[in-house]
């Protein structure tokens, strides 16, 4: 029994380090990629979606929970840190993120992890940021649409990070 808990202390306290990593890399990729000149209206973050690629490894490497906490967490640091996302648009950016994360760790939990794992948790936590935008009333299917179509370099993105970790790592909470 004490051996038990003493293993649920420890992975308790290696999610810490875990959780930090994750929501640092959240901040540190999105940061990074508006380095790279803009070419158009749309912000290449809303192309190629960089805050998605650490809590996509973070259902592969580390507890379920660090992926899914991650995605509560750091639109709001980012936002203090950085000033983007706007505070408008974090809540609807946590809840997607949110989203994205716990439908990975589900389809990861189950070993359905196949190539469209990654863009089916994205359609999905798409849709709840389009529920919780428009319950805060500032809903916009034109505008929901767009960052919908727009997004289409970041899911091919995820699509490989997804492959290259399902392929390196499996599924590691089955």
């Amino acid at each position: 029994m004490l051996n038990s808990t003493s293993t649920q202390k420890k992975n308790l306290l290696v999610q810490v380090p875990a959780t930090f990593i994750t929501v640092t890399l959240m901040i540190l990729l999105p940061f990074l990629v508006h380095f790279i000149p803009l070419t158009g209206k749309t912000p290449l973050g809303a192309r190629l979606l960089p805050i998605f690629y650490a809590p996509l490894a973070a259902v592969f490497l580390s507890h379920p929970l660090v992926s899914v906490a991650s995605g509560l967490i750091a639109p709001y640091l980012n936002y203090l840190l950085t000033g983007q996302p706007t505070l408008a648009i974090a809540p609807a950016l946590s809840v997607e993120l949110v989203i994205f994360s716990a439908t990975l760790v589900s389809l990861n939990h189950k070993k359905q992890t196949h190539f469209w794992a990654a863009p089916a948790a994205f359609g999905l936590a798409r849709l709840g940021s389009g529920l919780v935008t428009y319950l805060m009333g500032s809903f916009s299917l034109g505008a929901w649409l767009a960052g919908l179509g727009n997004a289409w370099p970041g899911l091919i993105i995820l699509i490989l990070i997804h492959t290259w970790f399902t392929r390196r790592v499996g599924s590691s909470h089955g």
